[in-house]
């Protein structure tokens, strides 16, 4: 049975960038199902196109570009902040962290990408934004999804 359509795929897979460096090599050895058309497109940008057609015991290398991955990064979303307005101990480069707004309400998630003094530098795009995608796939199995029956509640006298 290929993937398409109305297909459970189980499957492992690491993603690399351009240069390499492994972004994501959580399901290089526990493996990861998903119903064709149901995977979440934001997480894994490009991985149901990928492995289309493809069928149990087979292997793939592709690459998704940035463009329809997470996208060109956007110079916009960076900024600069003082560091008394994030929690102590966050500043750390890597950190995901939430800044709050004027209205006191916890913001998008920011990566810290760097610091300066009492500045810091926070960064909005998507960590892997600007990136090509290069997977490793793996397909261990496919299978129908299979029907979903509906509940039938007994009546009770």
């Amino acid at each position: 049975m290929e993937i398409g359509e109305n297909t459970e795929v189980t499957l492992q897979f690491s993603i690399k960038d351009q240069k390499g460096e492994v972004l994501n090599d959580i399901y290089e050895y526990t493996p990861y199902r998903f119903v064709f058309d149901e995977a979440p497109k934001d997480q894994y940008p490009g991985l149901e196109k990928g492995v289309k057609g493809m069928a149990p015991g087979q292997t793939r290398m592709f690459t998704v570009p940035a463009e329809s991955a997470f996208g060109e990064r956007d110079k916009s979303l960076v900024e600069r902040i003082r560091s008394d307005e994030l929690p102590k101990g966050s500043v750390v480069v890597g950190n995901m962290v939430r800044k709050l707004s004027e209205t006191g309400k916890a913001s998008k998630p920011y990566t810290v990408t760097g610091f300066i003094g009492d500045w810091v530098y926070l960064d909005q795009n998507h960590p892997w934004a600007g990136k090509d995608l290069y997977y490793t796939v793996r397909i261990m199995a496919v299978a129908p999804v299979p029907e979903k029956k509906d509940k039938v509640t007994p009546i009770r006298q």
